[in-house]
Order: structure tokens, then sequence, then C-alpha cells
């Protein structure tokens, strides 16, 4: 960034009070998204937590759709559908598996 604003091509210029506080906000969501993936990977498996962080994609659709007063096509919806049975799917069966391991490992009833 320094060469480029040194050489012309890319004049550098301070962000202004209210642009600086946007960036200062964009980093805390960022570090508490971060935050959030790193404690779903420890405490899930990493596919739950990756398929996980695909469902921000219809979350921020329909984010946009309230913000911007948007009509969004129907292949947005169709999509986002898609993500949230998958993540349903997933969560079903990453539950039915804890469940089949715990009750593998439970002692026989000594009756």
């Amino acid at each position: 960034m320094p060469a480029l604003h040194a050489a012309g091509v890319e004049p550098f210029q301070w962000p202004n009070r209210s642009q600086f506080g946007l960036l200062v906000v964009n980093g805390l969501l960022a570090i508490a998204y971060y935050g959030g993936f790193m404690i779903a990977l420890a405490l899930t498996s990493p596919l739950f937590a990756a398929v996980g962080v695909m469902l921000t994609i219809p979350i921020m659709a329909v984010v946009d759709m309230i913000i911007q007063r948007q009509v969004l096509p129907w292949n947005v919806f169709v999509g986002g559908a898609a993500i949230l049975v998958g993540f349903c799917i997933l969560s079903f069966a990453e539950y039915r598996d804890t469940v089949r391991k715990s009750l593998l490992r439970r002692p026989p009833n000594a009756s």
C-alpha cells in the first residue's frame, strides 16, 4: 500500500471518524465470528462447523432483504432452504451417532 501511494497509483487517505467507527465494528464482528467458529470446531466436528458456516449465506440474504428492502429472486430462497435442510440432516446424523456411541459405552444390566 505505501508503495502504491508513493508511486501515485493508489492514493491513501486516512478514514474519517464515522468510517473508522465502522471499521472498528467490522473488526469486532470478525473477532466474534472467528471466535465462534473456533468454539464450534472445539465442541463439534470440523464438518459440522464448516457446514454451519454456510448458514451465514441465507442469513445474510435475509438481512440484506430486510435492510436494503429489496426483493430477492426465488432461487435465493431455494438455495437457502437447501443449505438449511442439509444442516438439519447433518445435525440429526451427528446426534444419532452420539446417542449410538453412548449406548455402546453403557455397561450391561447386572440383573
